[in-house]
């Protein structure tokens, strides 16, 4: 609403008086005029009143009977008088004119505040001269100012936990089905029904497992161990796993020819050594290629080496064989991933030098490629590394970095020579890292599982969120109190909330599967 002006009066400033601090028509200005008597002036005041109106005062000013005395008034009305600014309205009346109901006193209150005000400083100068870019705040960090992008805190909450089997399960992979719901492949040993012993699935009927049904052996050896699952093109699971039996040891895949597993093409047996050589084929990670059949990656004990199947046909009836590295590979668990280039990256712990090995292929079979290093900082062991890909189609890696310390490796370059480290937690000084997963939804921000483990019955579980994409911030929470040394995994629901299967350590063995919802509890700044 445009309000009108209203004349002032203005009285002759005594000789010794400064000259008055006059408000131009649109509104109060800090510039000095010199002060005409006879001349009119008009102001335009816009003033916020309520916290300065004193009800029930009985004494005056000395200068205005229609201004009330105290410190909100009478100070300003004075130094006004000694200005020579005075409304224009008579004694006793206590309206400053036309429709606003403002006495003079908290007119002339605002004139000597506004008079008064500090000019501040523009924003550069007390920041720092921070250049803050489109989207980013203003932020206190480590005693100093900087500039971050807000972005949400989440924090992980467990949901009902499943025992989807009872009878000594030995390692678990997991994988979301083309169903929308989570399907389990897991080592089954029990030594006490040899002809169910092997390699199972769990298929779940609801996101948090709470239905379902275990499918029964899809392999049956008491020696099948470390399976890990991918959904095909077709839409149906397919499994790697190693059989350590005398005679059976060997890399072996089955592809199931319907979601739940309930039937399948025969297992394939991948490396042919004829079962008397010990880790041909162990610790193998799978995934589906860009051509639409699975790819394998494993390592062979006798000479330490990185190998990789590549499978020609969906039940992986045809394929081919190659060593990687030829050297130099450590036993623990290799992971599998395709980038955003469309072929597949691996990773895989160095007996020597310093950060996890990653091998970057550059044709679909894996029949060109390079060995490198990710996070060469100096002590770095890269042990039990898993991947998997960030919407920027660059590898994402967690790993046991420094002893007992959980890392986050966030990539910024196809090899991973360059990318981000952030430490999301360090075991205790007995205890061991045993195990990680990883994985990466929609929002771009990593989970990890691994396992604390301590021996006996001090083995947790433990699920880290990031808030951050690097993982500067991030949550965590305990999931089970007893677990091997299998390593747990985990997957991204189709609710883009993380589910995790692992095995659980107690004196029968369980298989649990424990859904997770990540809750907003506040805000941090990459």
């Amino acid at each position: 609403m445009t309000r009108q002006t209203e004349s002032f009066r203005p009285r002759p400033a005594s000789p010794a008086s400064p000259r008055p601090s006059l408000p131009s028509a649109g509104g109060p200005s800090r510039g000095r005029r010199p002060h005409r008597p006879g001349r009119r002036r008009t102001l335009a005041l816009g003033v916020i009143v309520g916290a300065l109106v004193a009800g029930g005062v009985a004494a005056a000013s000395t200068s205005f009977d229609d201004v009330p005395a105290g410190k909100f008034y009478e100070a300003p009305v004075e130094w006004a008088v000694a200005q020579g600014i005075t409304t224009g309205s008579p004694a006793g009346s206590r309206t400053f004119k036309p429709e606003d109901p403002v006495t003079r006193g908290e007119s002339v209150t605002f004139l000597k505040r506004y008079d008064d005000a500090i000019v501040q400083p523009a924003i550069a100068q007390t920041l720092g001269g921070l250049g803050c870019t489109g989207g980013q705040m203003a932020y206190v960090k480590s005693g100093a100012w900087t500039c971050g992008t807000p972005v949400p805190e989440f924090t992980p909450r467990a949901g009902t936990a499943r025992t989807l089997a009872t009878t000594f399960p030995r390692a678990a992979a997991l994988a979301i089905g083309s169903d929308g719901f989570p399907v389990v492949a897991y080592a089954h040993g029990d030594f006490t029904t040899p002809s169910q012993a092997g390699i199972r699935v769990y298929h779940c009927t609801a996101l948090d497992c709470s239905t379902g049904a275990d499918v029964g052996p899809v392999y049956t050896s008491f020696g099948a161990t470390h399976p890990d699952i991918a959904i095909g093109t077709d839409g149906f699971p397919v499994i790697s796993f190693y059989d350590e039996s005398s005679g059976k040891r060997d890399l072996r895949v089955v592809h199931c020819t319907s979601r739940d597993c309930s039937t399948r093409d025969p297992v394939r047996n991948l490396t042919n050594t004829g079962g008397s050589t010990l880790g041909v084929g162990d610790r193998s990670a799978i995934t589906i290629g860009d051509d639409g059949f699975p790819v394998i990656s494993y390592v062979s004990y006798t000479d330490s080496s990185l190998r990789l199947h590549h499978c020609t046909k969906a039940d992986c009836s045809t394929g081919s064989n190659r060593t990687l590295v030829a050297s130099g590979v450590a036993s623990d668990p290799t992971g599998i991933a395709i980038g955003g280039d469309g072929f597949p990256v691996i990773v895989y712990r160095a007996s020597s030098g310093g950060g996890f090995g990653i091998y970057r292929c550059t044709k679909t079979d894996c029949s060109t490629g390079s060995d490198g290093r990710g996070d060469t900082r100096s002590g770095v062991k890269g042990a039990h590394p898993s991947i998997t890909i960030g919407t920027d189609g660059l590898p994402v890696v967690a790993y046991e970095a420094f002893d007992r310390q959980v890392t986050v490796f966030r990539c910024t370059s196809a090899s991973c020579a360059n990318g981000q480290a952030h430490n999301l937690a360090t075991v205790a000084a007995s205890h061991l890292v045993a195990g990680t997963s990883v994985a990466v939804g929609a929002d771009d921000l990593p989970v990890v599982v691994y396992t604390d483990f301590g021996g006996g019955n001090n083995n947790p579980v433990r699920l880290v969120t990031c808030s951050t994409t690097s993982c500067s911030s991030s949550s965590s929470i305990d999931l089970a109190a007893i677990s091997t040394d299998d390593g747990p995994s985990v997957a991204i629901g189709s609710d883009a909330n993380p589910v995790v299967a692992t095995v659980v350590d107690n004196t029968r063995g369980d298989l649990n599967f424990t859904p997770l919802i990540r809750e907003m509890t506040g805000v941090v700044f990459q």
